[in-house]
């Protein structure tokens, strides 16, 4: 992403997270300055990647569903901000290469451990297996982050 997109949408999340919605960051001290870093949050909203991405202090590429991918409007702002789509349902190999190729290339890589949204209050739900696939394989911390 060039640096003029990221602040365009870094400026816009600020006001919209951080002014409207008041959100607090607690830890974004302790986040890896640089080396690839897979990044783990809970989902609980179609909010959660924007707002993990104003909390970070560098930029991630989340996987996200292929269907967001299918609207043109959708499609343009997921690839924009830098998501990649991920075929749910068995193993996408062209998502695991890009995903490799960003950890590779010592940048952030964001997965939704439990694969879609939870919508039930303070729940978690079943963790899939990517995460700690993609670790294993790689060598690559896991930084677990609470929404």
């Amino acid at each position: 992403m060039d640096k003029f997109s990221e602040c365009l949408w870094r400026s816009a999340f600020e006001v919209v997270y951080g002014w409207i919605y008041k959100a607090d960051v607690v830890g974004r001290e302790n986040f890896p300055k640089e080396g690839p870093v897979i990044v783990a949050p809970n989902h609980k909203s179609n909010n959660d990647p924007c707002i993990v991405g104003r909390a970070l202090p560098r930029h991630v590429s989340f996987m996200a569903k292929e269907e967001l991918f299918k609207n043109p409007i959708s499609n343009f702002f997921c690839r924009w901000l830098g998501a990649f789509p991920l075929k749910r349902g068995g193993v996408d190999k062209i998502a695991i290469r890009h995903a490799m190729g960003l950890l590779k290339n010592n940048l952030v890589l964001g997965i939704f451990p439990e694969g879609t949204r939870q919508k039930k209050d303070n729940t978690l739900g079943r963790f899939h297996d990517g995460v700690a696939s993609m670790a294993l394989r790689t060598g690559v911390p896991v930084l677990p982050v609470a929404i």
